[in-house]
């Protein structure tokens, strides 16, 4: 409750007064101050939580990515990525959000997201297709990504690899149109 409040000092005394810290409790108190912007404080807490034997599931690495992605420190965030197994599609979705999110500050974080997420999608999705198929939810936000970035044409590549195509990504792909001031096409 004092973490959804943005209350990080009553969030932090309620978790020492725990008897017990599941992962649960832990993810909170780390959700708590990547949300307050105290990423160094997150980390350790993440840390922490391992060193006392609590081991951290995909979603209390989505928080710390996550937390880092929203607050601008890419790089700190894809090494986490890069550490993080198993990936879900969330984790996904963390990274090449806290790219678009970031992606109009300069030309150099633009082109940093760019390059992160390319690699990203080459490691995972391009050079692994026996493993992997770009899904929906990847491929939605990589097309909104590129939409937002100016990249019409990778959007439109990404489109067209995609398999099963939903009404999410059908979506994306208008707004990319809509973007481009190709309203005809859309």
């Amino acid at each position: 409750m004092y973490a959804a409040l943005g209350d990080v000092s009553a969030a932090r005394s309620a978790f020492a007064s725990l008897p017990d810290r599941d992962v649960v409790a832990w993810t909170t108190l780390i959700g708590a101050y990547s949300n307050a912007g105290e990423l160094g404080e997150a980390f350790e807490l993440f840390e922490s939580m391992q060193e006392g034997g609590v081991r951290p599931d995909v979603i209390s690495w989505n928080t710390l990515v996550s937390g880092f992605a929203r607050n601008g420190d890419l790089r700190a965030a894809q090494h986490l990525f890069d550490e993080m197994r198993p990936r879900g599609v969330n984790s996904w979705n963390c990274i090449i959000s806290g790219c678009v999110q970031h992606a109009r500050l300069t030309i150099d974080e633009l082109e940093e997201c760019t390059l992160n997420v390319e690699s990203l999608v080459m490691r995972e999705v391009c050079l692994q297709p026996l493993r992997r198929r770009l899904n929906v939810y990847i491929g939605s936000s990589l097309i909104g990504m590129y939409s937002e970035c100016g990249e019409f044409g990778y959007a439109r590549s990404v489109f067209a690899a995609i398999e099963e195509k939903n009404a999410i990504v059908w979506n994306e792909l208008i707004r990319s149109y809509i973007n481009e001031g190709r309203m005809d096409e859309a």
